[in-house]
């Protein structure tokens, strides 16, 4: 990719391929020079002889069909803000927790932008509080350009990097609303109550993660993520994701807090807790067979264990608005509130 110089009526910035001497400008974690793995490219904004914006993209083994994509702004007053995560090259977000693609796409929780749900696009016109930053709309231009497969980003609503994105052409395809339950409050121990007495009822049996070999939680955790992302973010072969989610699994699910909701044998729901940021318990909830005529019940009972036994401590949803069972559910908690900030899927 050759220079390119970029003129607007108050600036002129040139894009240009990142290299490793770019590294001080770009104070991101995510940040590689160029072409550091195959199939991914890195590029950096220069304004006045200074690196105002950066962004870079990178294949996903998770999700194969879109490219990962940050983006870096550092304009004005040494304002500086990142879009996106990233460990070892791969995107996360709360799901995969780990180097490769979980929220990201992120599950995480709420506050609502434009009430985006799975499969629909908005042009961002309800991203209000934020005008775009021309660099970046540059910078992200080049970039979509550099590759053949759309880019995915993760941006909070309301932010210069969201209205930068939705400017560069982005729309929104998943809403991944953040919800914190304070436990230990007499209504929530009421409902948990009545969810975990109604499977009972129902030959719904729950067992601990404890009680399951690493392969048999790593292929229930895979089974629920290809159920989770199926209508709206297609997903590696499942051979794939076992070998991808086996290390996870091994060394950040807390499998003695992880709960798996049986009928006649079968696994039909689960809630993986995994390690996270004390003292916030991080759990992702879901059935990994939609469809059986128990799995409501199912999730919410699993639900309803993990705010159980972790009573007197906040528990953090990851999840999207199109989660079949959990989200419906999650509304129904009492006592939520928002916990971290939303957070948007958006293809460019």
């Amino acid at each position: 990719m050759q220079p390119a110089a970029s003129d607007s009526a108050d600036e002129s910035f040139l894009v240009r391929p990142a290299r490793e001497a770019d590294r001080h400008g770009v104070p991101a974690s995510w940040w590689h020079p160029d072409a550091w793995r195959a199939g991914a490219r890195s590029l950096v904004v220069e304004s006045a002889g200074a690196i105002v914006a950066a962004a870079a993209r990178c294949p996903n083994r998770v999700h194969p069909l879109r490219h990962s994509a940050w983006l870096h702004l550092s304009e004005g007053g040494g304002r500086s803000t990142t879009s996106g995560e990233v460990a070892s090259g791969e995107e996360t977000s709360g799901e995969v927790m780990s180097s490769e693609e979980t929220s990201g796409e992120v599950m995480s929780s709420e506050a609502t932008s434009g009430e985006v749900m799975s499969g629909e696009e908005t042009s961002g016109e309800e991203t209000l509080g934020a005008a775009p930053s021309p660099a970046g709309v540059a910078v992200l231009r080049a970039l979509r350009d550099a590759g053949d497969l759309p880019l995915s980003l993760k941006a909070v609503p309301g932010t210069v990097e969201h209205a930068t994105i939705v400017a560069a052409g982005g729309v929104v395809y998943q809403h991944c609303p953040p919800e914190l339950v304070p436990t230990g409050t007499p209504t929530l121990r009421e409902w948990c109550a009545a969810q975990r007495a109604g499977p009972a009822r129902s030959g719904v049996h729950l067992v601990r993660g404890a009680e399951r070999s690493t392969t048999d939680l790593t292929r229930a955790w895979t089974q629920l993520y290809e159920v989770v992302h199926a209508d709206w973010s297609p997903t590696a072969p499942t051979a794939d994701l076992l070998e991808i989610f086996g290390p996870m699994i091994e060394a950040e699910l807390e499998s003695d807090s992880t709960v798996l909701a049986l009928v006649d044998g079968e696994i039909v729901a689960a809630s993986f807790v995994f390690l996270g940021s004390d003292p916030a318990v991080e759990t992702v909830a879901e059935a990994l067979v939609p469809g059986h005529p128990h799995a409501r019940s199912a999730v919410g009972a699993c639900l309803a264990d993990v705010l159980a036994r972790t009573d007197g401590r906040p528990v953090e949803f990851d999840g999207h608005r199109s989660d079949p069972h959990f989200f419906p559910l999650l509304a129904s908690l009492p006592d939520v509130r928002a916990g971290d900030t939303p957070l948007d899927l958006l293809e460019l």
